[in-house]
């Protein structure tokens, strides 16, 4: 069985000589997968963007195939040309039995039919709760849109990452989708350095509210605060954001950091703060449970956090700043149940299982291609 993951941002991931400029939780969760895949024996590939690469490029066992440079082509044009003749030159190359990709976009439509033609499987697997909600999702123009709505109707299976997106997948298009966890490969750890922060991780856009944690700061003026960031596509949004951080005495911006050097900075947190206005399952809060650190968030995926004590759900912006003050002289309290859930839901073992099942399940159904 051969896998090929579809997504444009991976191969920094992968090959640390490739600057990194953005952080995506699909990307991550994408990158991890294919890792485990790889361990179990699995042929695992990946469609990446035009980075100065070969067409075809190795790191170790993983095979990456190129697809075109995002700055090339003419407007108006460039989606044909170099962008669709590209990717399918890509998908031909990788010859897998399963094509997988994450986030509503236009690749649904283009792996959806793909696969009909050459006879394949298409994976689909939502991102954030707004993939499952047609008036809110994030796909920018009608033919994007066109081309995400035929590719969800025709998915030959859709992984959802809560019962809430399960559930909108079921009302808005009539599917059904299998539930499947974030992984995140980390042994639950308590770090020994002291934690002296609360901490905000997360691309500095709009829905992701990231002026409520500004907000949170100057009302709690004696406690420290770390920001983590880079931009998304609202660049000025994300420069008033950075200008308006750089005036509070007790906030440190940092702004975009490369993968391996933001988890870092969980070690030395005893609170994360979620802002965003709707989410999928974060990949921060793995990132925080692990290591014993409840959560502070507007958005609860499928309750978890109320049910099993991992932080507090704010209801209000005044809530947010309340619900911080009251976990300042009571994170450790939260830690071992925070490190236990993590443990018994998370494991990359078990999900990877659930992956495995379900293509297995699909490609015993395939057409030889041999």
């Amino acid at each position: 069985m051969r896998i090929c993951f579809t997504t444009q941002n991976i191969l920094p991931f992968f090959d640390a000589s490739i600057p990194m400029t953005s952080v995506g939780g699909a990307e991550m969760q994408q990158y991890y997968l294919g890792q485990f895949f790889d361990e179990r024996a699995v042929s695992v590939a990946y469609l990446s963007q035009d980075y100065g690469q070969d067409d075809i490029y190795h790191v170790d066992n993983i095979t990456f195939y190129k697809t075109f440079d995002s700055c090339k082509g003419v407007a108006g044009l460039r989606f044909f040309y170099p962008r669709l003749y590209r990717i399918w030159l890509a998908l031909l190359k990788a010859d897998a039995d399963i094509y997988y990709t994450r986030c509503a976009s236009y690749l649904p439509g283009i792996l959806a039919l793909f696969c009909k033609i050459y006879g394949r499987k298409f994976v689909f697997a939502g991102a954030h709760d707004t993939d499952f909600m047609p008036a809110q999702h994030k796909v920018r123009n009608a033919r994007d849109r066109f081309l995400y709505l035929y590719g969800i109707k025709r998915a030959d299976a859709i992984i959802v990452q809560s019962c809430a997106q399960q559930d909108l997948l079921r009302l808005h298009y009539h599917r059904e989708g299998h539930v499947i966890r974030n992984l995140y490969p980390s042994e639950v750890r308590l770090v020994d350095t002291g934690r002296d922060y609360i901490l905000w991780v997360a691309t500095i856009q709009y829905w992701k509210q990231p002026e409520k944690f500004l907000d949170l700061a100057r009302k709690l003026p004696f406690e420290r605060f770390v920001m983590i960031g880079g931009p998304g596509r609202e660049i000025d949004f994300y420069n008033t954001i950075r200008d308006e951080a750089s005036k509070i005495p007790n906030l440190e911006f940092k702004g975009f950091l490369p993968f391996i050097e933001a988890k870092n900075f969980f070690d030395r947190a005893k609170i994360f703060v979620n802002t965003s206005e709707h989410e999928g399952f974060p990949n921060t809060f793995l990132q925080a449970w692990c290591r014993g650190i409840p959560v502070v968030t507007f958005v609860d995926p499928d309750n978890l956090i109320r049910d099993n004590g991992l932080g507090i759900v704010a209801d209000s912006d005044e809530d947010l700043a309340h619900s911080v003050s009251k976990l300042i002289n009571d994170f450790n309290k939260y830690e071992e149940r925070c490190m236990s859930y993590f443990m018994s839901n998370h494991s990359p073992q078990a999900i990877v299982d659930q992956y495995l099942g379900i293509f297995q399940g699909l490609n015993a159904f395939s057409c030889d291609h041999s």
